[in-house]
């Protein structure tokens, strides 16, 4: 499988950008999943440096922690 991760960012080119992701992960429905990062991480400010986009230790391990949940075991 493929995980794809979408992106949290208070930018323009954010919501476009998950657009394109979700439409990858249609595109694929028997190979491919979606780590929804921008749903993990939404209205938690405390999660991120002060960008807004990079990730504190904190935010880091979650956004690891979402990404493993959807790895598959050997």
């Amino acid at each position: 499988s493929v995980v794809f991760v979408n992106v949290k960012a208070p930018r323009p080119w954010a919501k476009r950008n998950n657009d394109v992701i979700a439409e990858g992960v249609q595109r694929y429905p028997k190979n491919a999943v979606l780590a929804d990062w921008h749903a993990a991480s939404a209205d938690r400010p405390e999660l991120f440096v002060e960008d807004g986009i990079h990730p504190h230790p904190e935010g880091q391990r979650i956004y690891a922690d979402l990404i493993a949940a959807h790895l598959e075991s050997p």
